[in-house]
């Protein structure tokens, strides 16, 4: 079996495609967590993070 970049380049995209459409309907859910989350991170000035 050998990889074949065509082919997983077109399933990524329909994948991705999939999940677009649904991206901007679930935004405010997201903000809602994302604030959580940071707040419990606790994070402090000079800290670097990862996103």
């Amino acid at each position: 079996m050998s990889f074949d970049p065509d082919r997983f380049k077109r399933e990524e995209r329909t994948g991705y495609n999939l999940i677009a459409a649904r991206y901007a309907e679930s935004a405010a859910l997201r903000a809602g967590l994302n604030a959580a989350l940071i707040a419990a991170a606790e994070l402090r000035p000079g800290q670097a993070v990862l996103d």
